[in-house]
């Protein structure tokens, strides 16, 4: 316990040393230049003027009617369950008509930038069916442990779809993709809360980085 107290002591005498060095030294003090660092070198939104203009993200008809027919075709050769092949059909018509839902307009969505050579990495607890089995990124075969990704068979030239059922660790998953998306410009990095109240757990990143990110780290994101 005497030990301890040392210690302790030690280490306040330290931390009173350098301050009492800066006190002195105000004109040596580091100045922090508040300039954006990084792999992205973007730049910095802050004026209303740069919100009166929005990027073309637009896909013709077209192609996007044909990636959709790609994303919803089945290998023939397997059995896939029922269930699958019915919401696929389902699709089908509704990619004809025209009126689509939430669920297949996300998938064109990722079908277009991976066309135009964008990667998209997905994670998140059961985000390849998604959590209202709604998503079906990843199709299970009945008679094998196989799985067929439809988003990766689009063209040959087409970026890398990536989407992975995580563990249950909000704070861990979400702090590994912040990092990934911080070195990865080129991509979209997406990781989906299974229900709202399943971010509470990630909250210490969101608050600690992603909300903070440009002003207190000087990154982008």
């Amino acid at each position: 316990e005497g030990m301890n107290i040392s210690m302790e002591n030690e280490y306040k005498e330290e931390l009173q040393k350098k301050f009492d060095k800066v006190k002195k030294s105000k004109d040596k003090i580091i100045k922090v230049e508040k300039k954006l660092r990084g792999a992205w070198g973007a730049k910095r939104v802050s004026k209303p003027a740069d919100f009166n203009t929005s990027p073309d993200t637009g896909v013709n008809e077209k192609t996007l009617l044909q990636l959709g027919e790609r994303m919803l075709s089945l290998p023939g050769d397997k059995k896939v369950f029922r269930k699958i092949v019915k919401i696929f059909e389902q699709r089908k018509v509704m990619l004809k008509s025209g009126k689509i839902d939430w669920a297949l307009s996300e998938l064109l969505t990722f079908a277009t930038l991976l066309h135009e050579g964008f990667q998209v990495r997905f994670s998140g607890q059961d985000v390849e069916r998604g959590t209202f089995s709604q998503r079906h990124a990843v199709v299970k075969y009945e008679d094998s442990e196989e799985e067929y990704i439809p988003l990766n068979h689009l063209s040959d030239k087409q970026a890398k779809f990536e989407i992975y059922n995580s563990l249950l660790s909000e704070f861990a998953v979400l702090g590994f993709e912040y990092g990934y998306a911080s070195v990865s410009p080129g991509r979209l990095i997406i990781w989906e809360a299974q229900f709202g109240d399943f971010s509470n757990g990630a909250q210490i990143i969101i608050d600690q980085y992603i909300s903070s990110c440009e002003d207190r780290w000087m990154r982008q994101n």
